[in-house]
């Protein structure tokens, strides 16, 4: 039933603010608890959400009302050691230009089309700020869902690696601007 009403409904997306944090974590823990496989999501403290929401990052909502039933977190790293331009080898000047689309959740009841409205609308975000030239990603080889929603959105596996305490990842990427059609 819940399905049918994703589908139907277009719930709004906003840049979440600091009041938003506690339903930020609550949201996490929601998803995280209903994973069967822990391996396939690594949560975010309280302080790395904190962080996604001073600019240039951002975090984008998704709301039922005033429920968040979803969110992504972008990042946009510069030299950073969390940069994933490192983990691919490249060079200085095209790290410098990376940003990170980080974590996406969704919650159980509302499953259908939220994860890619909402990595279609970091993109846009991002495509506005003219030092981006690349997007990544992390996402666990065994997440089907995930792996197919990025992909879908025109992110390619890149590499894959061990991260976050020895779990295996892909690292995928992309350029900001969205492909007209999509």
């Amino acid at each position: 039933m819940t399905e049918q009403i994703t589908q139907a409904v277009t719930f709004p997306i906003r840049r979440c603010t600091n009041r938003d944090v506690d339903a930020i974590m609550e949201l996490q823990e929601t998803v995280y608890r209903a994973l069967e496989n822990k391996e396939l999501f690594v949560t975010s403290s309280r302080e790395e959400n904190a962080a996604y929401l001073v600019e240039p990052n951002f975090i984008l909502g998704c709301f039922d009302a005033e429920k968040l039933i979803a969110y992504c977190s972008f990042a946009v790293p510069g030299e950073g050691p969390d940069n994933l331009g490192w983990d691919l080898g490249w060079q200085w000047d095209k790290v410098r230009s990376c940003a990170r689309l980080d974590t996406i959740v969704v919650h159980p009841d509302y499953r259908g089309g939220l994860q890619q409205r909402l990595i279609r609308h970091a993109l846009a975000l991002a495509a506005k700020n003219p030092s981006i030239q690349s997007v990544l990603t992390t996402v666990s080889p065994q997440n089907k869902y995930s792996l197919h929603n990025v992909q879908a959105m025109g992110f390619e596996v890149l590499l894959k690696k061990l991260k976050y305490g020895g779990k295996e990842r892909f690292i995928l990427g992309r350029a900001p601007v969205l492909p007209d059609n999509r």
